[in-house]
């Protein structure tokens, strides 16, 4: 099994995470047709609850398995890099074990903190059962993680990548299996049909650990390199070196996550309490807000996601050789990659949000209306996972913890007062939601990028030199875009026929915006890997 190097790394993982991403926009046709709008927004509290544990059981050791197994790798010390990937999974085990009872036990607190005693929607109790059925994926996707973190660390991250889709893939046969036998079949409750849907995270996590079994099994011997001498740690040192590197990545993750739930607490509290609308339309407005167009935020920031996981051990691996030069390299390459691809598409979704809505969903106002707006919350957090995982591969905590922290606050600050200025001044009222976190991820971007010059001295040059480089090609594909929308309406009568319809929408301008970036040198220079990693 061959090593990848940063470009080919994150191509592998962004296209794998992108599939991924796709699948879960997908699968929602069927499953929204399945479900009633009461449905899907309990499956979103309680997604977005479990998304919280699963952020604290999985995001930290993992990737810090990635950074310190890189760091071994670079230093040829094969017996502590063996020894870190039996250490994590003792760490793991006790981590997913805590979790999983801490979610049990104060499901119904979580529950309250929701909805409170609002009544006419989801009840606490429906709430608690699909919270706790979704929970037990918390004892599977920490190993899971595990496995992910060793490969990359040891930059084999196609593996990695590809099994993500395994496990997506696993997760939409269950869901939408089960919830279709429950509902149709068996004629039960919606809530259990929910419980059995939401589970589907549990059995795709299977799915997934099988197949990296089956990876290392195979590749063992490429994996895990002959010992020829015991490196001078202990078992303890390194314990202690992954908590340190894992707390980080966890108060990064979980504090991304916040911001989804933060939203939805508030915007729930200020409808249903200063703006007196009813629980159902406050649940229908939650339920786009939160998991609906989230779909589609997901795919936007897939983009960062496989470069990040390419991006981690390529930039420890240059910081520990003290290769200044690539490490300034890499970090303006992660933020090029992640804007040429990820602007187009933000702004492809936002102009075609109707029409992207009608296909996957069906005829709603109201999703589409959010779409157009919330899918820039998706570029700019992709924009930050890159930054942050470029700056904790760099050691910089404090920068990454003052940036997110930052953000987070000035989110959860703005969003009440933001939500009533939109409402007053005859606005949708969920506008001030989607504001208050692009201005709170918009902030924790420039304090990194601010911090990153000065105290790593990044010099932001190459990154500009691009941006202007693709500015004719992103003004010619908003332009193709609205002429297309202009010349050939679409009526919105066949969701078949709207799928073709939106696919010619994507293509034209993505075709145009590639086709200028190819003849101008742009497209050839971020493929292309300017010198062996």
């Amino acid at each position: 099994m061959k090593k990848d190097s940063f470009e080919k790394g994150a191509f592998v993982a962004t296209v794998c995470i992108f599939i991924t991403k796709i699948l879960g926009v997908l699968y929602v046709i069927p499953f929204y047709m399945i479900i009633t709008t009461k449905g899907a927004a309990l499956y979103s509290y309680a997604y977005n609850v479990y998304a919280i544990f699963l952020a604290i059981s999985t995001a930290g050791i993992p990737l810090a398995l990635s950074k310190i197994t890189s760091e071994f790798d670079a230093k040829k010390m094969y017996d502590a890099k063996e020894r870190t990937y039996k250490v994590s999974m003792r760490l793991i085990f006790l981590i997913s074990i805590v979790t999983f009872v801490v979610l049990m036990i104060f499901t119904p607190q979580f529950a309250h903190l929701i909805i409170g005693d609002v009544t006419g929607g989801n009840t606490i109790e429906d709430i608690v059962v699909v919270i706790r059925a979704v929970a037990f994926a918390l004892l599977v996707l920490p190993f899971v993680s595990i496995n992910r973190g060793f490969l990359q660390g040891n930059k084999y991250i196609s593996p990695s990548s590809i099994s993500q889709v395994v496990e997506q893939v696993v997760r939409i046969i269950f869901l939408l299996g089960g919830s279709y036998l429950i509902l149709k079949v068996l004629n039960l409750s919606e809530t259990a049909a929910i419980m059995v849907a939401i589970s589907g995270a549990t059995i795709g996590g299977i799915g997934a650990f099988i197949y990296l079994e089956y990876i290392f099994g195979k590749h063992k011997k490429d994996i895990f390199k002959p010992v020829t001498h015991e490196d001078k740690i202990t078992d303890k040192d390194i314990a202690k070196k992954i908590i340190t590197y894992a707390i980080p990545f966890v108060i990064v993750n979980v504090a991304l996550t916040l911001y989804n739930f933060v939203d939805i607490v508030l915007i729930y509290r200020t409808l249903t309490g200063a703006l007196k609308l009813s629980a159902v339309d406050t649940e229908a407005i939650i339920s786009v807000y939160s998991t609906w167009t989230e779909k589609f935020q997901r795919i936007v920031i897939a983009v960062s996601s496989g470069v990040a996981v390419s991006l981690i051990p390529n930039i420890v691996k240059h910081y520990t050789m003290r290769d200044t030069k690539k490490v300034k390299e890499t970090f303006n390459k992660a933020l090029e990659i992640v804007t040429f691809l990820a602007l187009p598409l933000t702004i492809l979704i936002s102009i075609f949000a109707k029409d992207v809505w009608y296909v996957f969903y069906g005829n709603n106002e109201i999703g589409s209306i959010i779409l157009s707006f919330n899918i820039y919350i998706a570029f700019i957090s992709a924009l930050n996972t890159t930054l942050t995982s470029a700056l904790q591969g760099l050691n910089k905590y404090k920068i990454v913890y003052l940036s997110v922290v930052f953000g987070i606050i000035i989110n959860a600050l703005l969003d009440v007062p933001l939500i009533l200025l939109m409402n007053k001044l005859n606005i949708y009222p969920y506008y001030g939601a989607i504001l208050a976190s692009i201005i709170g991820f918009s902030v924790s971007n420039i304090i990194a990028l601010k911090m990153a010059k000065k105290e790593c001295h990044i010099d932001y040059k190459p990154t500009f030199k691009m941006l202007t480089k693709i500015a004719f090609s992103v003004i010619l594909l908003i332009g193709s875009a609205l002429l297309l929308k202009y010349l050939v309406p679409y009526t919105y009568n066949n969701r078949f026929k709207g799928l073709f319809m939106t696919g010619i929408y994507f293509a034209i301008p993505l075709a145009i915006y590639l086709y200028l970036n190819y003849k101008n040198g742009i497209l050839i220079d971020l493929l292309k890997s300017r010198k062996k990693n």
